[in-house]
Protein backbone atom coordinates (compact mmCIF):
# COMPACT_ATOMS: atom_id res chain seq x y z
CA UNK A 1 0.00 0.00 0.00
CA UNK A 2 1.26 3.60 -0.15
CA UNK A 3 2.86 5.69 2.54
CA UNK A 4 -0.59 7.96 2.61
CA UNK A 5 -3.03 6.34 4.79
CA UNK A 6 -6.41 5.52 2.54
CA UNK A 7 -9.97 4.64 3.45
CA UNK A 8 -11.39 3.10 0.60
CA UNK A 9 -15.03 3.01 0.54
CA UNK A 10 -17.29 0.62 -1.05
CA UNK A 11 -21.45 0.40 -1.45
CA UNK A 12 -22.06 -3.31 0.05
CA UNK A 13 -25.27 -4.57 0.02
CA UNK A 14 -26.28 -7.07 2.80
CA UNK A 15 -25.46 -10.18 0.74
CA UNK A 16 -21.82 -8.75 0.34
CA UNK A 17 -21.19 -7.35 3.67
CA UNK A 18 -22.58 -11.07 5.02
CA UNK A 19 -19.78 -12.61 2.86
CA UNK A 20 -17.11 -10.12 3.30
CA UNK A 21 -17.54 -10.23 7.44
CA UNK A 22 -17.55 -13.94 7.93
CA UNK A 23 -14.22 -15.28 9.19
CA UNK A 24 -12.33 -18.95 9.63
CA UNK A 25 -10.49 -19.21 13.12
CA UNK A 26 -7.03 -19.86 12.49
CA UNK A 27 -6.12 -23.18 13.29
CA UNK A 28 -9.63 -24.18 13.18
CA UNK A 29 -11.98 -25.83 10.94
CA UNK A 30 -12.61 -24.70 7.05
CA UNK A 31 -15.22 -22.08 6.85
CA UNK A 32 -17.27 -23.06 3.49
CA UNK A 33 -19.04 -19.71 1.88
CA UNK A 34 -21.54 -20.26 -0.77
CA UNK A 35 -22.65 -16.39 -2.37
CA UNK A 36 -24.86 -17.56 -4.85
CA UNK A 37 -27.33 -15.87 -6.79
CA UNK A 38 -28.50 -14.31 -10.22
CA UNK A 39 -26.51 -12.99 -12.95
CA UNK A 40 -24.74 -9.70 -12.16
CA UNK A 41 -26.46 -9.77 -8.90
CA UNK A 42 -22.61 -8.81 -7.48
CA UNK A 43 -21.18 -12.11 -5.92
CA UNK A 44 -17.12 -11.85 -7.41
CA UNK A 45 -16.50 -8.53 -6.44
CA UNK A 46 -16.14 -8.82 -2.75
CA UNK A 47 -14.74 -11.75 -3.29
CA UNK A 48 -12.04 -9.81 -4.86
CA UNK A 49 -12.03 -7.64 -2.07
CA UNK A 50 -11.84 -10.42 0.61
CA UNK A 51 -8.72 -11.58 -1.00
CA UNK A 52 -6.72 -8.05 -0.22
CA UNK A 53 -8.32 -7.75 3.25
CA UNK A 54 -6.74 -11.28 4.12
CA UNK A 55 -3.32 -10.65 2.04
CA UNK A 56 -2.73 -7.51 4.19
CA UNK A 57 -4.44 -8.57 7.42
CA UNK A 58 -2.68 -12.19 7.20
CA UNK A 59 0.99 -11.64 5.74
CA UNK A 60 2.52 -14.69 4.27
CA UNK A 61 -1.31 -16.07 3.46
CA UNK A 62 -1.29 -17.99 0.17
CA UNK A 63 -4.66 -17.87 -1.38
CA UNK A 64 -6.05 -18.60 -4.92
CA UNK A 65 -8.19 -17.44 -7.28
CA UNK A 66 -9.83 -19.40 -10.02
CA UNK A 67 -12.51 -20.47 -12.75
CA UNK A 68 -13.20 -23.75 -14.49
CA UNK A 69 -11.56 -22.47 -17.63
CA UNK A 70 -8.42 -20.55 -18.83
CA UNK A 71 -10.62 -18.11 -20.91
CA UNK A 72 -13.12 -17.01 -18.18
CA UNK A 73 -10.21 -16.69 -15.71
CA UNK A 74 -8.29 -14.59 -17.75
CA UNK A 75 -11.57 -12.66 -18.75
CA UNK A 76 -13.14 -12.25 -15.49
CA UNK A 77 -10.90 -12.95 -12.44
CA UNK A 78 -7.35 -11.35 -13.10
CA UNK A 79 -8.81 -8.04 -14.40
CA UNK A 80 -11.36 -8.03 -11.30
CA UNK A 81 -8.90 -8.85 -8.81
CA UNK A 82 -5.80 -6.77 -10.32
CA UNK A 83 -8.48 -4.04 -10.26
CA UNK A 84 -9.68 -4.28 -6.72
CA UNK A 85 -6.27 -4.16 -5.86
CA UNK A 86 -4.85 -1.20 -8.01
CA UNK A 87 -7.67 0.93 -6.28
CA UNK A 88 -6.46 -0.07 -3.25
CA UNK A 89 -3.29 0.96 -3.38
CA UNK A 90 -1.80 -2.77 -3.32
CA UNK A 91 1.62 -3.28 -4.78
CA UNK A 92 1.92 -6.17 -6.69
CA UNK A 93 4.34 -8.56 -8.16
CA UNK A 94 3.77 -11.91 -10.57
CA UNK A 95 5.56 -14.68 -10.61
CA UNK A 96 4.92 -16.21 -14.18
CA UNK A 97 6.07 -19.22 -13.59
CA UNK A 98 3.91 -20.58 -10.10
CA UNK A 99 0.92 -18.19 -11.57
CA UNK A 100 0.94 -15.81 -8.63
CA UNK A 101 0.77 -12.52 -7.74
CA UNK A 102 2.69 -11.03 -4.76
CA UNK A 103 1.30 -8.48 -2.50
CA UNK A 104 4.10 -6.74 -1.40
CA UNK A 105 5.17 -5.55 1.03
CA UNK A 106 3.28 -8.42 2.57
CA UNK A 107 4.40 -11.59 1.15
CA UNK A 108 1.08 -12.76 0.60
CA UNK A 109 0.35 -14.89 -2.66
CA UNK A 110 -2.83 -15.01 -4.89
CA UNK A 111 -2.51 -17.76 -7.16
CA UNK A 112 -4.61 -17.34 -10.37
CA UNK A 113 -4.97 -20.89 -11.93
CA UNK A 114 -7.73 -22.25 -13.87
CA UNK A 115 -9.14 -25.60 -12.98
CA UNK A 116 -9.76 -27.69 -16.13
CA UNK A 117 -6.50 -29.62 -17.46
CA UNK A 118 -5.92 -30.13 -21.01
CA UNK A 119 -4.53 -33.13 -19.98
CA UNK A 120 -6.97 -35.61 -18.87
CA UNK A 121 -4.37 -37.78 -17.40
CA UNK A 122 -3.55 -35.26 -15.37
CA UNK A 123 -7.15 -34.24 -14.60
CA UNK A 124 -6.28 -33.29 -10.93
CA UNK A 125 -2.90 -31.44 -11.41
CA UNK A 126 -3.55 -27.48 -11.65
CA UNK A 127 -3.16 -26.97 -7.74
CA UNK A 128 -1.64 -29.61 -6.79
CA UNK A 129 1.36 -29.34 -4.82
CA UNK A 130 0.05 -26.28 -3.32
CA UNK A 131 -0.91 -25.07 0.18
CA UNK A 132 -3.42 -23.20 0.67
CA UNK A 133 -5.20 -20.90 3.29
CA UNK A 134 -7.81 -20.08 1.04
CA UNK A 135 -9.83 -20.98 -2.28
CA UNK A 136 -12.11 -18.88 -4.10
CA UNK A 137 -14.21 -20.46 -7.32
CA UNK A 138 -15.97 -18.16 -8.89
CA UNK A 139 -18.80 -19.87 -11.02
CA UNK A 140 -18.60 -22.89 -9.43
CA UNK A 141 -21.44 -24.86 -10.97
CA UNK A 142 -19.34 -25.41 -14.22
CA UNK A 143 -16.42 -27.58 -12.01
CA UNK A 144 -17.06 -30.76 -11.78
CA UNK A 145 -17.86 -32.80 -8.58
CA UNK A 146 -14.55 -34.78 -8.60
CA UNK A 147 -12.00 -32.19 -9.04
CA UNK A 148 -13.77 -29.98 -6.49
CA UNK A 149 -13.25 -32.55 -4.08
CA UNK A 150 -9.66 -33.64 -5.24
CA UNK A 151 -8.89 -29.65 -4.32
CA UNK A 152 -10.97 -29.03 -1.15
CA UNK A 153 -10.76 -29.70 1.71
CA UNK A 154 -7.15 -31.69 0.90
CA UNK A 155 -5.62 -27.97 -0.39
CA UNK A 156 -6.44 -26.27 2.39
CA UNK A 157 -3.40 -26.81 4.87
CA UNK A 158 -1.69 -23.95 5.38
CA UNK A 159 -0.63 -24.12 9.21
CA UNK A 160 -1.48 -20.62 11.29
CA UNK A 161 -3.79 -19.61 8.67
CA UNK A 162 -7.88 -19.54 8.64
CA UNK A 163 -9.17 -21.86 6.07
CA UNK A 164 -12.02 -21.17 4.03
CA UNK A 165 -13.53 -21.99 0.74
CA UNK A 166 -15.32 -19.42 -1.57
CA UNK A 167 -18.31 -20.02 -3.76
CA UNK A 168 -19.58 -17.58 -6.18
CA UNK A 169 -21.92 -19.66 -8.38
CA UNK A 170 -24.95 -18.93 -10.53
CA UNK A 171 -27.76 -20.79 -9.07
CA UNK A 172 -27.32 -24.39 -9.68
CA UNK A 173 -30.22 -27.58 -10.27
CA UNK A 174 -31.55 -28.80 -7.59
CA UNK A 175 -29.34 -32.08 -8.02
CA UNK A 176 -25.87 -30.20 -8.67
CA UNK A 177 -23.21 -31.21 -5.51
CA UNK A 178 -23.40 -27.56 -4.75
CA UNK A 179 -26.85 -27.67 -3.93
CA UNK A 180 -26.53 -30.45 -1.38
CA UNK A 181 -23.80 -28.83 0.55
CA UNK A 182 -25.26 -25.87 0.82
CA UNK A 183 -29.22 -26.60 1.40
CA UNK A 184 -31.36 -23.97 1.35
CA UNK A 185 -32.38 -22.80 4.64
CA UNK A 186 -35.14 -23.34 6.69
CA UNK A 187 -33.42 -26.98 6.20
CA UNK A 188 -30.19 -27.36 8.26
CA UNK A 189 -26.99 -27.00 6.76
CA UNK A 190 -23.56 -28.81 8.04
CA UNK A 191 -21.43 -27.01 10.52
CA UNK A 192 -19.39 -24.43 8.99
CA UNK A 193 -21.50 -23.90 5.87
CA UNK A 194 -22.92 -20.61 4.79
CA UNK A 195 -25.21 -20.14 1.90
CA UNK A 196 -25.92 -16.59 0.86
CA UNK A 197 -28.13 -15.46 -1.90
CA UNK A 198 -28.60 -12.66 -3.94
CA UNK A 199 -30.68 -10.83 -6.45
CA UNK A 200 -29.94 -8.46 -9.50
CA UNK A 201 -32.06 -6.39 -6.92
CA UNK A 202 -29.59 -6.38 -4.08
CA UNK A 203 -27.53 -4.78 -6.93
CA UNK A 204 -29.50 -2.42 -8.61
CA UNK A 205 -27.65 0.85 -7.22
CA UNK A 206 -24.93 -0.48 -9.75
CA UNK A 207 -26.59 -2.18 -12.57
CA UNK A 208 -29.19 1.20 -12.68
CA UNK A 209 -33.69 0.63 -13.12
CA UNK A 210 -32.74 0.43 -17.28
CA UNK A 211 -30.45 -2.76 -16.65
CA UNK A 212 -32.80 -4.48 -14.51
CA UNK A 213 -36.11 -3.77 -16.55
CA UNK A 214 -34.28 -5.42 -19.60
CA UNK A 215 -33.51 -8.27 -18.03
CA UNK A 216 -37.13 -8.52 -16.58
CA UNK A 217 -38.23 -7.99 -20.00
CA UNK A 218 -36.26 -10.62 -21.35
CA UNK A 219 -37.14 -13.12 -18.51
CA UNK A 220 -40.83 -12.50 -17.60
CA UNK A 221 -42.65 -14.82 -15.50
CA UNK A 222 -43.19 -18.24 -16.25
CA UNK A 223 -39.84 -18.56 -18.12
CA UNK A 224 -37.27 -20.93 -17.22
CA UNK A 225 -34.37 -18.31 -16.44
CA UNK A 226 -36.05 -15.60 -14.71
CA UNK A 227 -35.55 -17.39 -11.29
CA UNK A 228 -32.04 -18.41 -11.74
CA UNK A 229 -31.22 -15.36 -13.65
CA UNK A 230 -32.96 -12.40 -11.74
CA UNK A 231 -34.27 -13.99 -8.35
CA UNK A 232 -31.10 -15.96 -8.12
CA UNK A 233 -32.95 -19.22 -6.75
CA UNK A 234 -31.99 -22.56 -7.76
CA UNK A 235 -33.93 -24.71 -10.00
CA UNK A 236 -35.83 -24.07 -13.70
CA UNK A 237 -33.02 -24.87 -15.17
CA UNK A 238 -34.28 -26.30 -17.74
CA UNK A 239 -33.80 -24.66 -21.49
CA UNK A 240 -37.27 -24.78 -23.60
CA UNK A 241 -41.13 -23.80 -24.41
CA UNK A 242 -43.02 -24.50 -20.49
CA UNK A 243 -45.82 -27.14 -20.58
CA UNK A 244 -48.27 -24.97 -19.25
CA UNK A 245 -46.90 -21.97 -20.12
CA UNK A 246 -49.64 -19.27 -21.00
CA UNK A 247 -51.82 -20.71 -18.41
CA UNK A 248 -49.73 -21.84 -15.16
CA UNK A 249 -49.68 -18.47 -13.39
CA UNK A 250 -47.58 -19.08 -9.71
CA UNK A 251 -49.55 -15.90 -8.03
CA UNK A 252 -52.71 -17.07 -8.91
CA UNK A 253 -52.30 -21.18 -8.11
CA UNK A 254 -49.84 -21.44 -5.59
CA UNK A 255 -51.17 -21.40 -2.22
CA UNK A 256 -49.44 -22.23 1.02
CA UNK A 257 -52.98 -22.13 3.05
CA UNK A 258 -54.36 -25.27 1.21
CA UNK A 259 -55.64 -28.20 2.75
CA UNK A 260 -57.03 -31.26 2.62
CA UNK A 261 -61.10 -31.64 2.55
CA UNK A 262 -62.11 -33.89 4.49
CA UNK A 263 -65.53 -34.78 2.69
CA UNK A 264 -63.82 -36.05 -0.65
CA UNK A 265 -61.05 -38.56 -1.17
CA UNK A 266 -57.40 -37.90 -1.34
CA UNK A 267 -56.53 -39.06 -4.89
CA UNK A 268 -52.61 -40.57 -4.93
CA UNK A 269 -50.76 -40.84 -8.23
CA UNK A 270 -47.60 -43.11 -8.38
CA UNK A 271 -44.61 -43.16 -10.56
CA UNK A 272 -41.87 -45.80 -10.49
CA UNK A 273 -38.11 -46.51 -10.76
CA UNK A 274 -34.94 -46.62 -8.66
CA UNK A 275 -33.91 -43.22 -9.24
CA UNK A 276 -36.82 -40.80 -8.69
CA UNK A 277 -39.59 -42.67 -7.71
CA UNK A 278 -42.39 -39.98 -6.92
CA UNK A 279 -45.83 -39.86 -5.72
CA UNK A 280 -48.32 -36.95 -5.82
CA UNK A 281 -51.86 -36.08 -3.80
CA UNK A 282 -54.77 -34.17 -4.97
CA UNK A 283 -58.14 -33.85 -4.84
CA UNK A 284 -61.20 -33.11 -7.12
CA UNK A 285 -63.47 -31.15 -5.48
CA UNK A 286 -67.67 -31.13 -6.26
CA UNK A 287 -67.77 -27.34 -7.15
CA UNK A 288 -65.01 -27.61 -10.35
CA UNK A 289 -61.73 -27.04 -8.52
CA UNK A 290 -58.69 -29.65 -8.63
CA UNK A 291 -56.27 -28.98 -5.82
CA UNK A 292 -52.81 -30.33 -5.72
CA UNK A 293 -51.72 -30.78 -2.51
CA UNK A 294 -48.12 -31.66 -2.46
CA UNK A 295 -45.99 -34.79 -3.47
CA UNK A 296 -42.49 -36.79 -2.30
CA UNK A 297 -39.81 -37.98 -4.89
CA UNK A 298 -37.00 -40.82 -3.79
CA UNK A 299 -33.40 -40.42 -4.53
CA UNK A 300 -31.95 -43.84 -5.26
CA UNK A 301 -34.53 -45.61 -3.66
CA UNK A 302 -36.20 -49.49 -4.03
CA UNK A 303 -40.05 -49.42 -3.72
CA UNK A 304 -40.05 -51.77 -0.50
CA UNK A 305 -38.19 -48.56 0.93
CA UNK A 306 -39.84 -45.65 -0.62
CA UNK A 307 -43.43 -47.21 0.03
CA UNK A 308 -43.21 -46.82 3.65
CA UNK A 309 -41.81 -43.53 3.84
CA UNK A 310 -44.39 -42.35 1.73
CA UNK A 311 -46.80 -43.63 3.91
CA UNK A 312 -45.26 -42.11 7.09
CA UNK A 313 -45.32 -38.20 5.10
CA UNK A 314 -48.84 -39.36 3.99
CA UNK A 315 -49.93 -39.85 7.86
CA UNK A 316 -48.03 -36.80 8.85
CA UNK A 317 -49.42 -34.33 6.08
CA UNK A 318 -53.47 -35.72 5.80
CA UNK A 319 -54.09 -37.81 9.08
CA UNK A 320 -55.88 -41.25 8.28
CA UNK A 321 -59.11 -40.55 8.20
CA UNK A 322 -59.36 -39.86 4.36
CA UNK A 323 -60.31 -42.12 2.22
CA UNK A 324 -57.69 -42.88 -0.51
CA UNK A 325 -57.55 -43.75 -4.44
CA UNK A 326 -54.64 -44.30 -5.87
CA UNK A 327 -53.88 -44.93 -9.41
CA UNK A 328 -50.18 -44.70 -11.39
CA UNK A 329 -47.94 -45.71 -13.87
CA UNK A 330 -49.05 -48.51 -15.91
CA UNK A 331 -45.82 -50.20 -16.26
CA UNK A 332 -46.22 -51.22 -12.56
CA UNK A 333 -48.15 -53.84 -13.71
CA UNK A 334 -45.58 -55.54 -15.51
CA UNK A 335 -42.67 -57.64 -12.92
CA UNK A 336 -39.61 -56.47 -12.56
CA UNK A 337 -40.48 -52.68 -13.70
CA UNK A 338 -38.84 -51.55 -10.16
CA UNK A 339 -36.24 -54.08 -10.39
CA UNK A 340 -37.60 -57.45 -8.66
CA UNK A 341 -39.14 -60.53 -9.76
CA UNK A 342 -43.05 -59.13 -8.60
CA UNK A 343 -44.87 -55.59 -10.43
CA UNK A 344 -44.22 -52.31 -8.51
CA UNK A 345 -48.19 -52.85 -7.92
CA UNK A 346 -47.66 -56.25 -6.47
CA UNK A 347 -45.07 -54.63 -3.70
CA UNK A 348 -47.09 -51.97 -3.08
CA UNK A 349 -50.45 -54.22 -2.18
CA UNK A 350 -48.24 -55.63 0.60
CA UNK A 351 -48.42 -52.22 2.36
CA UNK A 352 -51.96 -52.30 1.95
CA UNK A 353 -52.05 -49.73 -1.34
CA UNK A 354 -54.37 -50.58 -4.30
CA UNK A 355 -53.77 -49.19 -7.35
CA UNK A 356 -55.89 -48.59 -10.52
CA UNK A 357 -53.78 -47.88 -13.28
CA UNK A 358 -55.06 -46.71 -16.93
CA UNK A 359 -53.91 -48.85 -19.78
CA UNK A 360 -51.98 -46.29 -21.88
CA UNK A 361 -51.64 -43.53 -19.88
CA UNK A 362 -48.09 -43.16 -21.31
CA UNK A 363 -48.90 -43.26 -24.97
CA UNK A 364 -48.14 -39.69 -26.10
CA UNK A 365 -52.18 -38.92 -27.04
CA UNK A 366 -53.01 -39.72 -23.71
CA UNK A 367 -50.47 -37.26 -21.48
CA UNK A 368 -51.34 -34.54 -23.85
CA UNK A 369 -55.47 -35.27 -22.35
CA UNK A 370 -54.63 -34.95 -19.13
CA UNK A 371 -52.10 -31.51 -20.05
CA UNK A 372 -55.01 -30.31 -21.94
CA UNK A 373 -57.19 -31.22 -18.63
CA UNK A 374 -55.11 -29.85 -16.07
CA UNK A 375 -54.52 -26.70 -18.03
CA UNK A 376 -58.15 -26.25 -18.78
CA UNK A 377 -58.34 -26.25 -15.03
CA UNK A 378 -55.83 -23.29 -14.69
CA UNK A 379 -57.64 -21.44 -16.87
CA UNK A 380 -60.77 -21.35 -14.85
CA UNK A 381 -62.58 -19.70 -11.91
CA UNK A 382 -65.22 -20.69 -9.54
CA UNK A 383 -67.10 -19.02 -7.20
CA UNK A 384 -64.50 -19.84 -4.43
CA UNK A 385 -61.54 -18.71 -6.57
CA UNK A 386 -59.12 -20.50 -9.14
CA UNK A 387 -60.74 -23.97 -9.96
CA UNK A 388 -56.45 -24.86 -10.38
CA UNK A 389 -54.57 -24.82 -6.64
CA UNK A 390 -51.40 -26.35 -5.63
CA UNK A 391 -49.61 -26.27 -2.04
CA UNK A 392 -45.67 -26.07 -3.23
CA UNK A 393 -44.72 -28.67 -0.51
CA UNK A 394 -42.55 -31.27 -1.88
CA UNK A 395 -40.43 -34.05 -0.34
CA UNK A 396 -36.96 -35.45 -1.82
CA UNK A 397 -36.23 -38.46 0.36
CA UNK A 398 -33.27 -40.54 0.65
CA UNK A 399 -32.43 -43.59 2.59
CA UNK A 400 -31.47 -41.19 5.82
CA UNK A 401 -32.20 -37.74 4.63
CA UNK A 402 -35.18 -35.87 3.79
CA UNK A 403 -35.38 -32.03 2.24
CA UNK A 404 -38.05 -29.71 0.32
CA UNK A 405 -37.98 -28.53 -3.07
CA UNK A 406 -40.40 -26.61 -5.01
CA UNK A 407 -39.70 -29.12 -7.85
CA UNK A 408 -43.35 -29.64 -8.40
CA UNK A 409 -44.69 -26.18 -8.52
CA UNK A 410 -41.38 -25.16 -10.48
CA UNK A 411 -41.99 -27.74 -13.06
CA UNK A 412 -46.04 -26.53 -13.84
CA UNK A 413 -43.98 -22.67 -13.61
CA UNK A 414 -41.18 -23.90 -16.31
CA UNK A 415 -39.20 -26.61 -15.12
CA UNK A 416 -41.45 -29.21 -17.24
CA UNK A 417 -41.14 -28.46 -21.14
CA UNK A 418 -42.15 -29.70 -24.61
CA UNK A 419 -39.26 -31.82 -25.83
CA UNK A 420 -37.90 -30.59 -29.25
CA UNK A 421 -39.23 -33.77 -31.05
CA UNK A 422 -42.44 -34.67 -32.24
CA UNK A 423 -44.20 -38.13 -32.36
CA UNK A 424 -46.31 -39.14 -34.98
CA UNK A 425 -49.66 -40.70 -34.14
CA UNK A 426 -52.66 -41.68 -35.98
CA UNK A 427 -54.62 -38.51 -35.33
CA UNK A 428 -51.35 -36.07 -36.56
CA UNK A 429 -48.48 -34.83 -34.62
CA UNK A 430 -48.46 -34.65 -31.17
CA UNK A 431 -46.06 -32.63 -28.99
CA UNK A 432 -44.39 -34.85 -25.88
CA UNK A 433 -43.42 -33.74 -22.75
CA UNK A 434 -39.34 -34.13 -22.60
CA UNK A 435 -38.37 -36.92 -19.97
CA UNK A 436 -35.28 -34.71 -18.31
CA UNK A 437 -35.07 -36.87 -15.30
CA UNK A 438 -36.13 -34.60 -12.53
CA UNK A 439 -39.38 -32.26 -13.28
CA UNK A 440 -40.93 -35.27 -15.45
CA UNK A 441 -41.89 -37.86 -12.61
CA UNK A 442 -43.86 -35.81 -10.46
CA UNK A 443 -45.40 -34.05 -13.28
CA UNK A 444 -46.71 -37.61 -14.57
CA UNK A 445 -47.79 -38.35 -11.23
CA UNK A 446 -50.71 -35.60 -11.67
CA UNK A 447 -51.39 -36.64 -15.61
CA UNK A 448 -52.29 -40.14 -14.06
CA UNK A 449 -54.14 -38.50 -11.57
CA UNK A 450 -55.63 -36.30 -14.07
CA UNK A 451 -56.67 -39.65 -16.50
CA UNK A 452 -58.07 -41.25 -13.66
CA UNK A 453 -59.80 -38.95 -11.65
CA UNK A 454 -60.21 -35.64 -13.61
CA UNK A 455 -62.83 -34.88 -16.06
CA UNK A 456 -61.89 -31.79 -18.32
CA UNK A 457 -63.08 -28.98 -17.83
CA UNK A 458 -66.23 -27.95 -20.13
CA UNK A 459 -66.25 -24.07 -19.61
CA UNK A 460 -62.75 -21.76 -19.33
CA UNK A 461 -62.83 -18.68 -18.10
CA UNK A 462 -59.92 -15.72 -18.59
CA UNK A 463 -56.72 -16.34 -16.11
CA UNK A 464 -57.05 -14.26 -13.25
CA UNK A 465 -54.95 -11.12 -13.04
CA UNK A 466 -51.54 -12.00 -11.11
CA UNK A 467 -51.44 -10.40 -7.92
CA UNK A 468 -49.37 -7.32 -7.12
CA UNK A 469 -45.35 -7.98 -7.24
CA UNK A 470 -43.95 -8.41 -3.62
CA UNK A 471 -41.62 -5.01 -2.61
CA UNK A 472 -38.10 -5.62 -3.77
CA UNK A 473 -35.18 -6.92 -1.12
CA UNK A 474 -33.64 -4.10 0.85
CA UNK A 475 -29.89 -3.28 0.08
CA UNK A 476 -28.12 -2.33 2.96
CA UNK A 477 -25.74 0.76 1.96
CA UNK A 478 -22.63 -0.18 4.32
CA UNK A 479 -19.73 2.41 3.99
CA UNK A 480 -16.43 2.53 5.13
CA UNK A 481 -15.36 -0.98 4.49
CA UNK A 482 -11.29 -0.53 4.36
CA UNK A 483 -8.40 -0.44 6.58
CA UNK A 484 -5.53 1.52 7.07
CA UNK A 485 -1.90 1.38 6.58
Amino acid sequence: MSDEPRIIRYRWNKPQTTFLTLRAVAGGPIEWIDLEGAIRAGKSTPAAMKLAIYGCDFPGIHMAASRWSQDGLDAQIKPLWRDTARALGLQLKWHPHEEYDEILPYGSRVYLRALRSSDENNRYAKLAGLTLSVLWIDQAEEVPQDVFEAYVPARLSQPGFPHECWLTPNPPGEQHYIARQFPVPPQATPPHHTYIRTSVYDNRHNLGDAYIKDLEEAYPPGTALRRRFIDGRRGLSAIGEPVYGGYFNRSVHESLTLAANAQVPLLEAWDFGHRHPAVCWSQALPWGAWHVLGGVMGESMFLEDFAPAVLQVRNQWFGSGLVIQSTGDPAGDAASSQGVSRSAVDVLRTFGIRLETIPGANHPDRRNTAIQTLAGYMRRLTSLGPAFQIHPRFLVIGRDYQRTTPVLVDGFEAGYVWDTKQVATTAGSTRRPKKDGYYDHSQNCCEYLALMFGPAPTEAMPTPKPKAPEPEPLSLDIQGLGWMS
